[in-house]
Formats: structure tokens, sequence, C-alpha cells
């Protein structure tokens, strides 16, 4: 877990931010976490900077998170998409009808193939909102 560790006043203050929980935050909270910053100016420099180390590499996660979460939305649409085909017409892709205990397993499908998509789709909008908070602090730096 990424530690920020903040001194001031020659050691009488110390403050240790566990960065995984306090980020994401708010830009109020990260303007206060930087004038604290501030007030280490012996180490003022490298602490930015491991901010900004930190905050590109979650930015990155976050882009590789969406792009993984976009595929697999889009597979389970697809799925879905076959699935509703199926149980719509009552036969297979080739013409062959499909029983009562086939149709009741396809519908099923049908619904996990819904609940999935929509489940990714989900985590895909959290992941471009949190790149982009990303983003924005890289900018207060």
């Amino acid at each position: 877990m990424e530690t920020l560790n903040i001194t001031w006043d020659n050691g009488k203050g110390r403050m240790n931010i566990f960065l995984d929980k306090f980020f994401p935050s708010t830009k109020k909270d990260l303007k206060k976490l930087l004038s604290i910053i501030s007030l280490d100016w012996q180490h003022e420099d490298e602490l930015r900077e491991k901010l900004k180390v930190y905050f590109q590499e979650k930015k990155i996660e976050h882009e590789k998170a969406k792009k993984y979460s976009a595929k697999m939305h889009l597979q389970n649409k697809q799925l879905e998409a076959d699935s509703k085909e199926i149980v719509t017409t009552r036969k297979r892709p080739n013409g062959v009808p499909l029983s009562k205990d086939e149709l009741a397993e396809e519908k099923s499908k049908l619904g996990k193939y819904k609940k999935y998509a929509a489940i990714h789709l989900s985590d895909y909008k959290r992941h471009e909102k949190e790149e982009k908070q990303f983003s924005e602090y890289l900018k207060l730096l």
C-alpha cells in the first residue's frame, strides 16, 4: 500500500496518508492535503512527485480496466442478442427446434447475459469517472 509520510515543525507534527484509502476524494480534500504537504518544506517536492506518480499509475490502471469492461459489456450484449433470438424463435441458429428443457436453459442464460452486461457497463462508467478524477488531480498538482 502506497504511503505518504509528512513531517513538519522539526518532527513535532507527523502524518501518514495511505493513498489507496484517501483517494479518490474531493478536490477540496486534495487541496487540504497539498497545504499540509507544503508544511513539510524540506520534502515538499518529493512528496508532490510521489503523488504525481501515484495519480498517473491510477489513471493508467483505470484506463485499462475501462477498456476491459467495455469489451466484456459488448461481448455479453452480443451473447444476449444471440440468446434472445434463440428464445423468441424457439430454434437453434441451424433451425433445429428447442425442447422445453433447452428453452428454459436458454432463458436462464439470457438473464445471466443481461445481468453481466449491466454489471460491466456500470464498471465501465465507474472507471471512466475515476480516470477523469485522477486526471483532474494531476492538473491540480
